[in-house]
C-alpha cells in the first residue's frame, strides 16, 4: 500500500490500555507455553498499533515540522510514549519471570529475554513526568533546527541547502557560507545552551530515580548494550585515537596541497579537491532512477526491495521549506512497510543516502514478517552495519553516478567515513563527559568540548572564530538532544563495513552471502555475537582497529589524490 494510502487515527490510550491489562491477565494465567506465546502474540498486535500510529504521525511531523496539525500529535506521542514504555516494562517483567521461560527462550531465542532484561532497568512510574518532558525538549531540537532561515546569497535557505555553498571552490563563499550559519546559530547559542543544560539535569534525575550512579549506565541499557560496557567503549575510542587520527591528520595534510590553502582552516575542510567535491550527475529523481537499476543488479534481493520502495512511495528524498534537518529509515508495523526520509542538496550525499538509509531499509524488508518485533529494529551499532556495508557494497555501481568523478568519490567516501568515525567518538567522549559531571556550567560544558575536538581534530584552523572557539558547536549535532549515546554506534559500525569491504575486494560474492546472512539474523543475537556469525571481528578485539585501518590506509596511499 502506498504512503499517501496509509490510514492515521490517534491511538485511544484507555481503550489500548484495557486490552493490554486483559491480555497481561491471560499472560500470567496461561498453563501453557503455546497458550501464552499465543497471548504474546496478541500483546504484540497492541504494540504494533501504537508504533504504526506513532511512526505515520513522526513521517508526517518530519515532512513538514511548521504544520500545526502534525506537531500536535508529536505533541501526544511526547506525552504518550512513559505510559507505552510503561506498557513494555510490564511485559518484559512477566516475561522475565514466567515460569515457561525456558519453553519461549526455545521458540523466539535468548536475545528478546536479554534485551527484556536491559530494558526493565530504564523504565519506572516515578519518573514518568520527566520522561515527557525530556521528550518535549528533544522535539524543541529538532523543530528549531529544521526551521532555520540563513540569509545568504539574497535569499532565506535552510541548513540543508547551505551544505552545496560550503563546498564551493571559490574560497570566499566557503567562507561566508559557513559564518552565516554559525551567525545564525551564536544569535541562538544560550537557546541550545540552556536546551542540552537541561536534557542534562532531567536526564541525570530520571536516572538516579531508577538506581544508576549517573545517566551514562541509563543511556547505555535505553541503548541495549548488552554484550559490551563502557569500558569497551573508552577503550575503542582509545584506538581511534591512536591508530585514525593520526591518520586523518595525514590526509589533512594531503588535502590542504591538494586545494592549494597555506593552512586547512574551518571553512577549507569541507572543499575536498580543488577541481570540485564529486557531486551526481543528475538530479534526486535521477539519482532515484539510477538507483533502481543498480539495486537490480545487485541481487535480485535487493531489485525486489527498491521496486517495493519506489512502488509504494516508501522514499521522500527531496528538500522542502520546514522539512526536518535529518535522514532516518523508519519501519510501520502496520503496514510491514519501511520509510527513507531525507534532504537532497546537490551533493555526494544525495547518493550515499539511496545506499545508506537503504541498507537499513533492506533489513528491516527482509525482516517484515518476523514474530518478535524486536528483532525487526536491531540495537543501533548493529542496524548501523546494514546501511554501512550497504555503501560500500555498491561501490561497483557508482560510475553510473559519478561518471569521470567515480574515484574522486570514492577516494572522498573513504576519507569522509574515517573522519565520521573520530567525529562520532569525539561526541561519545563529550557525553559522557557531560553526564559524568552534571554539576558542570555549561561553560564548563563547552570548554571540555573544544578540548575534545583540539584532541579528535587537530588538523583543523579555527582562525580564532567565537562560536567555534567558544565550543558552542555541539549545539548542531541533533544526536546528543535527541537520541543521547547513539553516536558510537556509527563507528562500530564502520569498523565492521570495513572488513566487509576489504573481505569484498578478496572475494564479492562470499562477502556478499555473508551480508545477506546478518541482514537475515536482523536483530536476534547480541552484536558481538552478530559479528561472529558473519566473520568479522569484534571492534574491541585487540588490534581489530589497527588492522583494519592498515588495509584502509594501504587504499588510500595507492591512490594519486592530486590528479582527482
Amino acid at each position: 500500500m502506498k504512503l499517501t494510502e496509509w490510514m492515521y487515527e490517534r491511538p485511544d490510550m484507555e481503550t489500548l490500555a484495557e486490552q493490554f491489562r486483559d491480555a497481561m491477565v491471560e499472560f500470567n494465567e496461561a498453563n501453557s507455553e503455546i497458550s501464552q506465546w499465543s497471548v504474546l502474540q496478541s500483546i504484540y498486535q497492541i504494540f504494533d498499533e501504537f508504533e504504526t500510529m506513532y511512526n505515520i504521525s513522526f513521517i508526517r511531523h518530519t515532512q513538514d515540522t511548521s504544520d500545526e496539525v502534525w506537531l500536535t500529535e508529536k505533541r501526544f506521542f511526547d506525552e504518550a510514549l512513559p505510559t507505552f514504555q510503561g506498557w513494555q516494562a510490564k511485559l518484559m517483567r512477566a516475561m522475565l519471570d514466567s515460569q515457561f521461560r525456558g519453553k519461549l527462550e526455545e521458540r523466539i531465542g535468548c536475545q528478546a529475554f536479554l534485551l527484556a532484561a536491559s530494558s526493565v532497568k530504564t523504565y519506572s512510574s516515578a519518573v514518568e513526568d520527566e520522561l515527557r518532558k525530556e521528550n518535549e525538549q528533544s522535539t524543541n531540537h529538532l523543530v528549531w533546527i529544521s526551521q532555520a532561515k540563513i540569509d545568504f546569497d539574497g535569499e532565506a535557505k535552510t541548513l540543508s541547502e547551505m551544505l552545496v555553498y560550503q563546498q564551493s571552490q571559490d574560497r570566499g563563499v566557503r567562507k561566508n557560507a559557513l559564518n552565516a550559519v554559525y551567525s545564525w546559530m551564536q544569535e541562538r547559542a544560550e537557546q541550545f545552551d540552556t536546551l542540552y543544560h537541561d536534557l542534562v539535569s532531567v536526564r541525570t534525575s530520571i536516572a538516579r530515580q531508577l538506581g544508576f550512579e549517573d545517566f551514562v549506565g541509563l543511556g547505555y541499557a535505553r541503548m541495549n548494550r548488552i554484550d559490551y560496557n563502557r569500558e569497551d567503549v573508552a577503550g575503542f575510542r582509545e584506538a581511534v585515537k591512536r591508530h585514525i587520527v593520526p591518520l586523518l591528520t595525514e590526509l589533512a595534510e594531503r588535502q590542504r596541497q591538494r586545494i592549494g590553502v597555506n593552512t586547512l582552516t574551518y571553512y577549507d575542510a569541507p572543499l575536498r579537491f580543488s577541481s570540485g567535491n564529486p557531486r551526481p550527475r543528475g538530479d534526486m529523481d535521477w539519482v532515484e532512477e539510477t538507483a533502481a537499476r543498480m539495486y537490480d543488479e545487485l541481487s535480485e534481493e535487493t531489485g525486489a526491495f527498491f521496486r517495493f520502495m519506489r512502488e509504494n512511495e516508501l522514499m521522500d528524498l527531496k528538500k522542502r521549506p520546514n522539512k526536518a534537518m535529518m535522514g532516518y529509515c523508519t519501519y510501520v508495523p502496520g503496514y510491514a512497510s519501511p520509510f527513507i526520509f531525507s534532504l537532497d542538496n546537490g551533493t555526494s550525499f544525495d547518493v550515499i543516502v539511496v545506499t545508506h538509509e537503504a541498507g537499513h531499509a533492506f533489513q528491516k524488508y527482509m525482516n517484515q514478517h518476523t514474530d518478535v518485533p524486536e528483532y525487526r529494529n536491531p540495537t543501533k551499532e548493529t542496524a548501523e552495519i546494514y546501511s554501512k556495508s550497504m555503501e560500500l557494497f555498491t561501490w561497483p555501481w557508482m560510475e553510473k553516478f559519478f561518471g569521470k568523478d567515480t574515484e574522486k568519490f570514492k577516494f572522498d567516501h573513504m576519507v569522509s567515513s574515517l573522519g565520521e568515525i573520530a567525529y562520532v567518538a569525539m561526541y561519545d567522549e563529550f557525553q559522557e563527559m557531560s553526564y559524568s559531571h552534571p554539576e558542570w556550567t555549561r561553560e564548563q560544558r563547552r570548554q571540555a568540548f573544544r578540548r575534545l575536538q583540539a584532541t579528535y581534530e587537530p588538523y583543523i584552523d579555527t582562525e580564532g572564530h567565537p562560536y567555534l572557539e567558544g565550543g558552542y558547536s555541539f549545539h548542531m549535532f541533533q544526536h546528543i538532544y535527541r537520541v543521547p549515546f547513539y553516536t558510537i554506534d556509527y563507528a562500530l559500525a564502520q569498523v565492521s563495513a570495513f572488513q566487509f569491504w576489504s573481505e569484498a575486494e578478496r572475494n564479492r560474492s562470499e562477502a556478499w552471502e555473508k551480508y545477506i546472512t546478518l541482514t537475515k539474523l536482523s536483530g536476534s543475537r547480541p552484536f558481538q555475537q552478530l559479528l561472529q556469525t558473519a566473520g568479522l571481528r569484534s571492534p574491541f578485539e585487540d588490534r581489530c582497529v589497527a588492522d583494519v585501518m592498515a588495509a584502509v590506509k594501504s587504499y588510500l596511499d595507492n591512490v594519486n589524490d592530486k590528479i582527482l
